[in-house]
């Protein structure tokens, strides 16, 4: 007959009380989509615990300076080794050195030891993670920003059957059902829920500001986001060879991986297509270029689509591929959407040749329509319940 493990002499049963506070554990440095949602987590968390709340991360990349930019003294930054990968991939030598940096991350285990709860906002930090649970009779809770592969979907159901793992939160109604498709026991435990993303509450503190312009010559569109093969700009430097009259702006950066695809970009692209490198205020860049029209055109299923929801809420005109959780964005906000490079050429010659006030009505829906279904509140609201936060701070 088996027996329960026992429980280690620090454990929450048997130490004194403390206050509850929250971990974030952060598994790259940069600012990416996970990232952006990362901040919106911490933001909502402040408003929930007396305990404090705090940030393990890695020291390099422009995320740390954000945090601390933003918050300031009120979320303590813990910083970690990257875990990285030699190949970039899942090879045995890759594995055996997440392997080594799971079994000994002590820079991890001095933050988590001071928190009451942790969110992981990664699967190289699941196995960590997993270790002090373990040693400690203690639940992580884990976001799922991706549809991941499978090793990482079979490591989070070894995980969940050993009970270390407590919340499964899924950042989009597409990550969850492709959850339910490949790993059903994940799926279907009783905390693995859709916490929907939301926009950021910056972003959500701006009004509708239209740039419309006056002829086919002022119609500026924009890329937003990291420039790689799967997200599709290829497509739009032909486009913008058929449409020599209208500007294009590609704004985001480029991965080290990555840089000879965006040096070919930069080699086909013609004189109407400006590369205006990563910018860490997204709206304010818009604005400044004078963008109409913003433009998603990822060949992979994204598992949201963060950078179409923070478009419209910057009042351009979003236009998308239906592809992964683009197409339930459409059905939420008005979205456009195409499917071809003649699609979008034909959609942006429409858009171009509108009245402003056709072109302003469209815009104004997708924001009001965004707003209201991606809001920050609707978000904070949905993880506190979710991960089973206290009400409030205590006064």
């Amino acid at each position: 007959m088996q027996t329960a493990p026992r429980r280690p002499k620090n454990s929450p049963k048997t130490r004194k009380k403390r206050a509850d506070s929250v971990l974030f554990v952060e598994q790259s440095g940069n600012l990416r989509g996970d990232q952006t949602v990362l901040l919106s987590m911490v933001e909502a968390a402040l408003r929930h615990f007396d305990g404090g709340v705090g940030v393990a991360l890695p020291t390099h990349g422009s995320l740390k300076e954000i945090l601390k930019r933003r918050f300031g003294d009120r979320v303590a930054l813990h910083f970690i080794a990257e875990p990285t990968l030699p190949s970039g991939t899942k090879r045995p030598r890759d594995v055996l050195a997440w392997l080594l940096y799971s079994g000994c991350r002590a820079d991890l285990w001095r933050a988590m030891r001071h928190y009451s709860r942790w969110h992981i906002n990664g699967p190289r930090l699941w196995l960590a993670s997993a270790i002090f649970a373990r040693l400690l009779g203690r639940q992580f809770d884990v976001h799922l920003h991706l549809c991941y592969r499978r090793p990482e979907l079979w490591l989070l159901r070894q995980l969940c059957k050993i009970r270390v793992v407590g919340g499964v939160y899924c950042a989009s109604h597409y990550v969850f059902s492709d959850l339910e498709r490949r790993c059903p026991k994940v799926a279907n435990r009783a905390r693995s829920t859709v916490v929907e993303n939301g926009v950021d509450a910056t972003i959500m503190k701006l009004g509708f500001t239209p740039t419309m312009g006056d002829a086919n010559n002022d119609l500026v569109t924009a890329v937003v986001g990291r420039i790689a093969p799967e997200k599709g700009h290829e497509l739009v430097i032909e486009v913008a060879l058929r449409l020599p009259d209208y500007r294009f702006v590609f704004i985001g950066g480029t991965d080290d991986g990555e840089r000879g695809f965006a040096a070919q970009l930069r080699d086909a692209a013609p004189t109407n297509v400006e590369f205006v490198g990563e910018v860490q205020d997204v709206p304010a860049a818009l604005a400044r270029h004078g963008v109409q029209v913003s433009v998603v055109p990822s060949r992979w299923h994204e598992p949201f689509g963060l950078v179409a929801v923070e478009s419209m809420l910057s009042s351009c005109v979003t236009v998308a591929r239906p592809v992964g959780g683009l197409a339930d964005i459409a059905k939420h906000t008005g979205m456009l959407l195409f499917d071809t490079c003649e699609d979008l050429v034909g959609e942006l010659r429409n858009i171009a040749a509108m009245k402003k006030s056709e072109r302003r009505d469209i815009a104004a829906e997708q924001f009001e329509r965004t707003r209201s279904r991606y809001s920050f509140q609707r978000f904070a609201n949905d993880l506190a319940i979710a991960a089973h936060w206290p009400n409030t701070k205590s006064a």
